[in-house]
């Protein structure tokens, strides 16, 4: 939620993927007001993805898809028209990346940060599944890069944290956008001015003690809004 906020304060037109149903209306608060003619899209059967996804963008972008397009052409019939997206942020892989990776305009670019779709709900692995996504897995042809000059980048968090320096600066350029202000405004030395920033929504909360497990659980559900939490606060 916070990185269509971001997004939607640049004056980007926001596609958000969620879920199911019941999410949308928490992303519609939370962006419309930023940007009215973002969207919310349900996630919905990895086989239909590319052909929702370009009848969502044809809507957004107030343009036709000629019928004798085939259904597996539309996404780049929008993209060669300009008509696509200009940034993912991708954390599902499968078939959704490869759709999200078809539909980039020219310049653009899409992150990575998981293959959420490859895992499934419980506490048992299932092999064969896993064995069969990996080895269907997307491949990707360096050459598509460069032919239509789009960028493909991978990103984890946790290979950042030993860097608190790097950062730190980029948490209070993020917190700048997030208040509406430019970038240093909402920094006095060493703190960081929240005023501005909406709260984000804390969905679940676990006691850290005994509720880790049950809290990947949930996360891992698909059924979370907001953060899940595992509190630490009997320490204190």
């Amino acid at each position: 939620l916070w990185a269509a906020e971001l997004a939607a304060r640049r004056g980007a037109v926001v596609i958000g993927l969620v879920g199911s149903a019941d999410k949308v209306k928490v992303f519609e608060d939370r962006i419309l007001p930023l940007s009215p003619r973002s969207s919310a899209m349900i996630r919905g059967a990895e086989g239909t993805f590319h052909t929702r996804l370009a009848t969502l963008l044809s809507h957004v972008h107030d343009c036709t898809i000629p019928s004798d397009i085939p259904m597996n052409r539309r996404l780049s019939y929008l993209r060669e028209k300009e008509k696509g997206v200009d940034i993912v942020m991708e954390s599902l892989g499968g078939q959704y990346f490869t759709g999200s990776l078809e539909a980039l305009n020219r310049g653009g670019s899409l992150v990575t940060f998981g293959s959420t779709s490859y895992v499934n709900p419980g506490l048992h692995i299932n092999k064969i599944r896993l064995i069969w996504r990996y080895l269907t897995r997307p491949r990707i042809d360096p050459g598509i890069l460069t032919s239509r000059n789009i960028q493909l980048a991978g990103f984890n968090l946790i290979y950042l944290t030993d860097k608190p320096e790097e950062l730190r600066r980029e948490l209070r350029d993020l917190i700048c956008c997030l208040n509406g202000m430019a970038g240093g405004e909402a920094t006095t030395s060493n703190s960081v001015l929240l005023d501005g920033v909406t709260p984000p929504i804390i969905g679940d909360v676990f006691d850290f003690r005994t509720g880790a497990i049950q809290a990947l659980e949930r996360l891992k559900s698909g059924k979370t809004v907001g953060k899940v939490v595992l509190d630490n606060s009997y320490n204190k």
